[in-house]
This record gives structure tokens, C-alpha cells and sequence, in this order.
């Protein structure tokens, strides 16, 4: 039997490259549009730029919008997200909270009064496991099913469920509501990112069809398309040593507002820029105190246009030899 290779240009490696990561296709959406941009500019008597940067742009706008709209308000949630999520675990298991709610509960009344017991876990333990929601709604169906009981025992337990779900409830319906409120679902900024990738997918096939047989088509077609960070496992981790004073270009990098990044300092204190040109400093300084590893993002960096601000340079600040990491995730 025969198999069928599939071309595989035909899969779009641009969308692949985003299938599983967002940051990543806003990426490469980034890096094309300010590239386009950068041609139009420099080649002004060429009429192809023009045409792929204006199709090519609104797109961007749309998926850069819905995807800061939707991150932002993601990121604003995670203290309620880490909050909701350690109460679920915390609840769930054999370990957890509804488990010994119900050994308690059966001590009380399983052989002195099985209906009663049965009425409060009419299910068990089922409506613990699951989804979030299912839940969070099993705790005030637990608490309604204790009701009024006059039994001490049976008062601390309602107690307690009722103080887990005065603090679970109220930080997960924070969270869908500021989610709601955006009017952006996964669903619908996945559909933006995937529309702009398709399109400068169709942009490459224009610009194969432009370089063809131009002895420089390798680099020209390099410069609108992030190729080599599709092709190759882009590097994560950064090390340096650094003198003092030294100012060091450490990568070039396309990056958006919550990309996340890891540095560490020992010998001497650093500042991090993210700037428009190899070894600039026109950004906000971001300060690793010598001995003290710092979890930051890209918004740090107080730019907004990550399109031109792709050049990370770190510049001594104290000390004399420095050895310098810096991690990328």
C-alpha cells in the first residue's frame, strides 16, 4: 500500500509554529508586520510592499489587540486563578477537605441514621471531582443538605464548608466576569492569530514568487518571515561574562508584553534594556542586583512597540567580572 506524503509547505508552518502557544504566533505576527514595514519604507518605489504590509497590518492590529485585551485580563486573574485553583486541590483527594467531610459525616450518622446520611451525600463523594464549577456548586449543595442541623458535630462541618465556599466563590466568579467582560474568548483570538498567519502564509508565497531566481533569495526571503526561528529550536539560555564597565548585545528577539524572562547576576549588579538597535539603551532599565535571580515579563521593559524593540543589551552597573544568565522562555 502505498503512502501519501503530504507536501509540506502545504501545512503552513507558520500556523504550527502557534498551534500550542499564542505568544508564539503573535510573535511571528509581530516580526512580519514590523518587517513589511521596514520595506515599504526602505524600497518606496517598490508597488509589491505596499500591497502585502496593507493587507497584512489590519490583521495584525486585530489579533495584537485581542490577544493584550485577553492576556491582560488573564494575568490580572492569577492571584484569584493560583487562589481557586489551591482551594480545589485542596478539596479534592483522599486527603482533601470533602473526603474527611464524609468520614466525619458517617461517624455521626451512618449506622445511627443512614437516610440522613444518605441525604446529605445522597452521590457520595461524585459531585467532588470534576470541573471547578461542579465543585464549587457541590459545596453549597453540601451545606443546603446540612441545613440546620443541631448536631455539634455536624455544625463544625457546615462550619467549615461554608468558609471554603465564602472564600472559593466569590475569586471564581471575579474570574469569569472580568473574562466575559472582554467579549474575547480562546475561540475568537485564535481565529484572529490563524487569520493573520494565514495571510502572511500567502505573503511568503508571493515573496518565493518575487526572489525567484535572485542569487540573494535565501536572505530575502529571511527578512519578512522569522524563518529561523521557525526552523530552528530558538536558544533559551544566555550566559556571559561581563567586565566592568561593558555594555553587551546578548540576542535579537521578538517578544510580546507577557513574554517572561530570567536573569541572574553574580559579581556585580546589571541593568536589561530591550532596544531598537544592537547595544542600545532606549528602553526601561530592568535592575538585577548582584546575587538576586529576577522573574520578569517584556512589559518591564516599558516599550510598546515590540516590533523595533528586539535587541536585548545588558550593561554593567557594579563590580568588576560579572557572569551573566540570562533565560528566555
Amino acid at each position: 500500500m502505498s503512502v501519501i506524503r503530504r507536501w509540506l509547505l502545504a501545512l503552513n508552518t507558520f500556523r504550527i509554529v502557534a498551534k500550542n502557544s499564542d505568544e508564539n504566533g503573535m510573535k511571528q505576527i509581530i516580526y512580519h508586520d514590523a518587517a513589511l514595514k521596514a520595506l515599504v519604507d526602505a524600497y518606496g518605489a517598490d508597488t509589491d510592499y505596499p500591497v502585502w504590509y496593507n493587507r497584512f497590518h489590519p490583521l495584525k492590529e486585530d489579533a495584537n489587540t485581542k490577544y493584550n485585551a485577553y492576556y491582560t485580563i488573564q494575568g490580572a486573574q492569577e492571584g484569584k486563578t493560583v487562589n481557586v485553583n489551591a482551594h480545589i486541590k485542596g478539596i479534592q483527594g483522599e486527603l482533601g477537605l470533602a473526603h474527611d467531610w464524609f468520614n466525619r459525616t458517617a461517624v455521626v450518622y451512618k449506622i445511627s441514621n443512614p437516610p440522613r446520611f444518605k441525604s446529605i451525600f445522597p452521590d457520595g463523594l461524585k459531585p467532588f471531582k470534576g470541573k471547578k464549577d461542579k465543585i464549587i456548586g457541590a459545596l453549597s449543595t453540601l451545606s443546603a443538605n446540612i441545613g440546620a442541623d443541631a448536631d455539634p458535630l455536624m455544625e463544625a462541618i457546615k462550619a467549615e464548608v461554608d468558609a471554603e465556599y465564602a472564600i472559593i466563590n466569590p475569586a471564581r466568579s471575579g474570574q469569569k466576569t472580568a473574562i466575559k467582560a472582554t467579549g474575547i474568548s480562546s475561540t475568537t483570538l485564535n481565529t484572529a492569530i490563524n487569520t493573520a498567519l494565514n495571510m502572511e502564509f500567502r505573503n511568503y508565497g508571493l515573496a518565493v514568487n518575487k526572489y525567484a531566481g535572485d542569487v540573494n533569495m535565501e536572505a530575502e526571503l529571511k527578512f519578512p518571515f522569522d524563518l529561523d526561528a521557525i526552523q530552528n529550536g530558538a536558544q533559551k539560555i544566555f550566559t556571559l561574562t561581563l567586565n566592568n564597565p561593558e555594555t553587551k548585545d546578548v540576542v535579537v528577539r521578538t517578544m510580546v508584553f507577557n513574554s517572561r524572562l530570567r536573569a541572574k547576576a553574580t559579581g556585580g549588579s546589571v541593568k536589561i534594556y530591550l532596544a531598537t538597535t544592537l547595544g542600545g539603551t532606549n528602553s526601561t532599565a530592568v535592575a538585577i542586583t548582584d546575587g538576586e535571580p529576577l522573574d520578569f515579563i517584556a512589559a518591564d521593559f516599558g516599550i510598546t512597540d515590540y516590533g523595533i524593540h528586539r535587541f536585548v543589551t545588558v550593561v554593567t552597573a557594579s563590580g568588576t567580572v560579572i557572569s551573566f544568565m540570562l533565560q528566555l522562555y
